[in-house]
């Protein structure tokens, strides 16, 4: 048996003013169970707390998918938008349908090619809508797969028109 006892002394550190706080009688094996007890309980408090962390939720495919998609369109959107200066283009052929008349109805058809270029973006975009978070994930993917078809159509129209407007008018930078 051993004996724990701890003193503490007054401010003024005059031994016949302590005060005895603990003065208890442990065996080894006592002592061995209360630190036993006290790891356990630090292990699992540990474990509770871990587990109570952020966990990553699952990665449902299939908004990965119409995300993917969804990419896939404004890619091509974004390309189209970058390509064209067609307005300014257009600017400089009405400037020259003025200026050189013999050449007007030259101008005119490559003025013609951009207006139909710039159509087909307007009008896809005035058409195209991002399915809300609430829509059915399927259908959403549907929507944006049909999308990116139209909208290779009218990258396609729109190169189509934009080479015809370069040769017409000699332009390099449209």
């Amino acid at each position: 048996m051993k004996k724990i006892a701890a003193l503490f002394f007054s401010k003024s550190g005059k031994a016949d003013r302590y005060v005895l706080l603990i003065s208890a009688t442990c065996s080894y094996k006592t002592t061995f169970a209360m630190f036993k007890n006290i790891g356990i309980i630090l292990i699992l408090s540990s474990i509770f707390l871990l587990s109570c962390g952020e966990t990553k939720p699952k990665e449902d495919p299939l908004q990965k998918e119409r995300e993917q998609v969804y990419k896939e369109v404004m890619a091509v959107h974004d390309e189209m938008m970058m390509m064209g200066k067609i307005r300014g283009a257009q600017g400089k052929l009405k400037k020259m349908m003025e200026s050189d008349s013999t050449n007007a109805a030259k101008y005119q058809t490559a003025y013609d090619h951009l207006q139909v270029a710039d159509d087909a973006m307007m009008n896809w975009m005035k058409q195209f809508k991002n399915p809300p978070e609430n829509t059915a994930m399927k259908e959403a993917i549907e929507y944006l797969k049909d999308q990116k078809i139209k909208v290779q159509k009218m990258k396609e129209v729109m190169i189509e028109n934009l080479d015809k407007a370069k040769q017409i008018a000699g332009f390099q930078d449209i």
